[in-house]
């Protein structure tokens, strides 16, 4: 596979915090002993659960792992946002700026045990071939980047939107010509 390049200038933000990985861990441990309770004198069913906890743990445990293994890499460049495997080398996901309507904070699910914030990506409905993310189908028009990379939220959505909105700056001001006039204006007199 060819390597991703470019001649934009973009910022690169690595995936997977490290207390993501603490905290994947500590679960994983925490199941690991409630299995080890769970074995000597418990009904079926408790072991079950147990059992079942255990791997979602370890499952869990395995995808931070190997999200940091691959070290994938959010670019945000002039014009698009990219998602880059950079062991590999493979981009992963790809969204060029024109094809974005909004960059938002997300607050996470209301029902949800967790506080889990994020930036939201809203895409155009109609968008071009060249817009793809993982989790991102025909019909979807939100892409939810939660906090599993370096920076925190808040600074994420500001550092997308602030490039988002110096891409749109610069693509209405190039319809503009040059020294403000308009190009049907009179300027004879």
């Amino acid at each position: 596979m060819a390597s991703v390049t470019t001649s934009e200038k973009a910022v690169a933000i690595d995936l997977a915090r490290a207390w993501w990985l603490l905290w994947t861990s500590v679960g994983c441990v925490v199941a690991a002993v409630g299995v080890y309770r769970a074995f000597p004198g418990a009904h079926f069913t408790d072991k079950a659960k147990a059992v079942l906890a255990a791997l979602c743990a370890a499952g869990s445990l395995w995808t931070c792992i190997w999200w940091l293994l691959s070290r994938r890499r959010l670019l945000i460049a002039e014009s698009r946002v990219m998602l880059v495997s950079w062991r590999t080398g493979r981009l992963v996901g790809h969204i060029p700026f024109d094809d974005i309507e909004t960059v938002n904070f997300y607050h996470g699910d209301e029902d949800d045990f967790f506080y889990r914030p994020g930036v939201t990506i809203r895409v155009r409905a109609i968008r071009g071939p060249e817009t793809y993310w993982p989790g991102l189908w025909t019909g979807d028009t939100e892409v939810i980047l939660l906090d599993r990379f370096v920076k925190e939220p808040e600074v994420l959505r500001k550092m997308l939107r602030r490039r988002w909105q110096d891409h749109q700056f610069k693509r209405e001001h190039e319809a503009v010509p040059p020294g403000g006039f308009a190009a049907d204006a009179d300027i004879t007199g």
